[in-house]
């Protein structure tokens, strides 16, 4: 279907898009290689699981992959802001 090509395009660019933001841009910190093989590997599995059309496996991997970065994302945030603990401190 063309809507999952389009998923899978969007995705691509994106996961692309922080693994340069990842590398040139942000701030390092302990995490930074664990995160920047997150990324590579990411666009990986993105990339073979269009190429050996297994796109209905790969929609929802990509969509549970999602689903937690947000949490993951939030958790990262509030660890770099120093927001943990029942004061913020």
């Amino acid at each position: 279907k063309p809507s999952v090509h389009l998923l899978y395009l969007l995705q691509m660019a994106i996961w692309i898009g922080t693994c340069f933001s990842h590398r040139f841009v942000e701030e390092r910190h302990k995490d930074y290689v664990m995160m920047y093989v997150h990324h590579v590997v990411t666009i990986a599995l993105v990339w073979g699981s269009y190429s050996y059309n297994y796109v209905r496996i790969g929609t929802v991997v990509l969509y549970l992959h999602d689903l937690s970065d947000i949490m993951v994302d939030l958790l990262k945030l509030t660890n770099y802001m120093k927001l943990e603990g029942p004061k913020g401190g």
